[in-house]
């Protein structure tokens, strides 16, 4: 069986096809829809993004014959007003309908495909996107405590930064903002957990900032680490991650922030995500 997942993100569109269990392509497009969304509304160029990028995603799905294609959107649409409009709007035009799921929905796949890859019973993850981060605490194969915050990498870029990369203050402003909304989690807090899985594209671009500027494995982060990754230039992250320019660093200081909270001591980054939570528990 073949089956292609169509993740909508705040910041790419990205296309899976799995045979079964295994990836047989992977590519993305960076559509920034979030920037495209204002109260409530998606606008017409960031709709023309959602055709284009639907259209030759599924035109690939037909050429690799796969058996579905699913397209699910996180925070770049949950919070649209008219979803159902949109909807019907993009399945009319591409034949592809939106799954709009929701932060805690997706916290919780987060959670399905972490436990597909890792045999850890006990645990904290976060998944830190372009426009929220999900965060996970589980004991004994249950999820204890989890939140779906307004606190993605590219939404706090446009909230406080003026420039491409924030200055003192605004990485100030950042992470006093990110500690507001964590203090809205009871068991995550100083949890005891040695170390913190990671998903998502933040953290492996954030890991290889640290391998080529400051020695890091490429797979773990500690809070030092981060620190000095707060502190690059945009021409640094440029020659590097040229597509995260402006989240790195707001990326960043909201791991640093998750750290601090929970006690850990690391962040290890995992290639584990929603995407293998939806497969795992939809499909397989």
């Amino acid at each position: 069986m073949r089956t292609a997942l169509i993740d909508i993100g705040s910041n790419t569109i990205r296309f899976v096809a799995y045979q079964q269990d295994r990836q047989i392509e992977n590519f993305a497009e960076h559509a920034g829809l979030i920037a495209d969304v204002s109260g409530g509304r998606i606008s017409p160029a960031g709709i023309s993004k959602l055709v284009k990028a639907l259209t030759a995603m599924n035109k690939r799905a037909a050429e690799l014959e796969c058996d579905t294609v699913y397209a699910f959107a996180t925070a770049s649409l949950r919070n649209i007003e008219d979803k159902r409009s949109l909807s019907d709007y993009i399945r009319s035009v591409t034949g592809t309908e939106i799954d709009f799921i929701s932060g805690e929905q997706e916290a919780m796949y987060d959670f399905a495909g972490l436990r597909s890859m890792y045999n850890e019973s006990s645990g904290a993850a976060f998944d830190l996107g372009g426009g929220s981060c999900q965060l996970i605490y589980y004991e004994r194969d249950k999820v204890c405590e989890f939140k779906s915050l307004p606190i993605g990498s590219l939404k706090l870029y446009t909230a406080y930064v003026n420039g491409e990369i924030p200055t003192e203050e605004e990485k100030s402003r950042i992470a006093r903002r990110v500690r507001i909304e964590l203090s809205k989690l009871a068991l995550l807090k100083q949890c005891g957990a040695d170390k913190l899985y990671a998903m998502g594209g933040a953290g492996f671009a954030l890991a290889k900032v640290s391998a080529v500027l400051f020695g890091g494995d490429g797979k773990r982060l500690s809070c030092q680490e981060l620190e000095k990754i707060a502190g690059v230039t945009a021409q640094e992250l440029l020659s590097i991650v040229p597509k995260r320019v402006r989240t790195a660093i707001p990326a960043a200081v909201t791991m640093i922030e998750i750290l601090k909270f929970t006690g850990a001591a690391e962040i290890e980054v995992t290639e584990a995500g929603v995407r293998d939570g939806i497969l795992h528990s939809r499909f397989l």
